[in-house]
């Protein structure tokens, strides 16, 4: 999987979302790509909030697969914010609720 150029990620970005609404090639191709941008960041991110390390990859996972089944129906307004400041607030979620399911068990 390529890296995306850094020089328009707002034009990436939607190009993206807009491609993941759609069957076939052209999704996997943007599925792909999705992750290679974002897989890293949410990574970087669990880290740095004290995500345990043998949990990062799992949070990672968990969180582009939770994205991907909602893809086609997601609808991004710049004006809401930042896409990352989406999943940073979906990565905080996942690690609160990771927590809390294993402080009741």
């Amino acid at each position: 999987m390529s890296a995306l150029p850094q020089s328009s990620p707002s034009i990436t970005l939607a190009s993206l979302l807009l491609r993941q609404r759609h069957y076939g090639p052209a999704r996997e191709v943007a599925w792909n790509k999705f992750y290679d941008l974002y897989a890293p960041i949410i990574s970087g991110f669990a880290r740095r909030i004290g995500a345990d390390r043998g949990d990062v990859e799992d949070l990672v996972q968990n969180m582009l697969r939770a994205f991907f089944a909602v893809a086609r129906e997601f609808v991004y307004d710049p004006a809401k914010g930042r896409f990352r400041s989406y999943l940073k607030t979906c990565g905080w979620h996942r690690i609160g609720d990771k927590h809390l399911r294993s402080s009741i068990a």
